[in-house]
């Protein structure tokens, strides 16, 4: 699945593939549920974002965020 960021397509597999977290994105059947799911100190916001990315570790920290970064992403962290 790939998707369109400020014009630019964005191959989020690239990310999955260099991280041993979970990266679930917008179009995945469980994504709902996934988002439903997180810890938001019960406060869930109201934008959407294009990536789910459930970290393992600090290597997959720095690569979401390289990720990010180069594909123009905003980002937010919770954990």
């Amino acid at each position: 699945v790939r998707y369109k960021q400020k014009g630019k397509e964005v191959d989020w597999k690239k990310l999955q593939n260099k991280i041993e977290g979970r990266v679930t994105p917008t179009a995945a059947p469980n994504f709902t549920e996934i988002r439903e799911n997180m810890i938001w100190n019960e406060i869930k916001p109201k934008r959407i974002p294009n990536l789910l990315v459930a970290v393992k570790n600090e290597n997959d920290i720095g690569e979401a965020i390289r990720f990010a970064r180069e594909n123009c992403m905003r980002i937010a962290v919770h954990g």
